[in-house]
């Protein structure tokens, strides 16, 4: 039976969507914090199912366990003629898995070269003189026209080429643990950002620093509630990072268990009552997916945070 590729319009923009097949192993990756973190980052992004694909949403092209995206779409909005930072974390992914595995990535290694790109240092360059390719010309390449793939012709049958390539590589068995430790990385390092809305210090050392024996036990709220958050961050870190900001203004004392359950309580209620429509949505996607990994005393009964 061959792949599915759907055409997908999203508000402004249209693409592919290809749902991966191969389940991530969820009771594989619930040992530790970070590692239940991408366990429900992953259940919300891509089902969880690897080899997943998109990009009906303007970043180009979009896969991997956790979602990686090709190209910012605020980088080509507010075009500033510098490519340097235009560039989304799939690329990383992509070479991390060639320097495993070259024989996986030959398909679309080849693909690359023959529009004249390389990867290097987890970014696409040209061949020609190592230059940064920027994300408008990305996106005309891999979701043309300017992330409008139409449903039909020449430029969705380019878009297909481009999205079963990245399939078949993400599908591919040898890649799964490369995908989940790129995953690891991308998180830790968004807990290590210095954020405006933090006053440039990091969670790490506003929240996990402070925690008891910065240790977050499987039944905690907290627990639930920063792996709720890091998955929103996935999709949209500023906005994360603000609710994170709002909620330590109250400046819980983490050694005592009642501020940590009330911090985390306020923490998912900001989730739920967001403005931002699809995180209304995603709120529910969430809830569903944290409930095949944490207690159900933190979503039903009178110890529930997450109702």
């Amino acid at each position: 039976m061959g792949v599915k590729v759907k055409w997908v319009q999203r508000g402004r923009y249209a693409g592919l969507m290809i749902r991966g097949k191969s389940s991530m192993d969820t009771n594989k990756y619930v040992g530790t914090h970070i590692d239940r973190v991408i366990s429900l980052a992953s259940a919300v992004e891509s089902s969880g199912l690897f080899g997943t694909v998109m990009n009906y949403d303007g970043t180009g092209m979009t896969a991997g366990i956790a979602q990686c995206i090709a190209l910012y779409p605020r980088e080509i909005r507010n075009e500033d003629n510098f490519a340097g930072d235009d560039q989304g974390p799939l690329w990383k992914l992509v070479e991390a898995v060639h320097d495993e595995h070259p024989d996986v990535t030959k398909e679309l290694y080849k693909a690359l070269r023959k529009t004249g790109w390389s990867i290097k240092d987890g970014v696409i360059r040209r061949t020609t003189d190592g230059s940064i390719v920027s994300a408008r010309i990305l996106r005309e390449i891999l979701s043309p026209p300017n992330g409008v793939v139409p449903s039909h012709g020449l430029e969705w049958e380019t878009t297909k080429r481009w999205g079963l390539m990245f399939h078949k590589l993400f599908s591919n068995p040898k890649t799964f643990d490369i995908q989940i430790e790129n995953a690891k990385e991308h998180i830790v390092s968004g807990i290590n950002r210095k954020p405006r809305a933090l006053k440039r210090k990091t969670a790490q050392e506003l929240v996990y620093d402070r925690l008891p024996d910065n240790f977050l036990e499987k039944d905690e709220p907290l627990d639930l509630a920063l792996a709720c958050l890091w998955s929103n961050a996935v999709n949209a870190p500023a906005p994360a990072y603000q609710v994170l900001a709002d909620v330590l203004t109250e400046r819980p004392n983490l050694s005592k268990e009642s501020h940590r359950d009330a911090m985390a309580a306020k923490i998912l209620l900001s989730l739920k009552n967001t403005e931002r429509k699809n995180w209304q949505k995603r709120y529910k996607r969430t809830r569903k997916a944290a409930m095949k990994i944490w207690p159900k005393k933190l979503f039903k009964g009178p110890l529930a945070v997450m109702s």
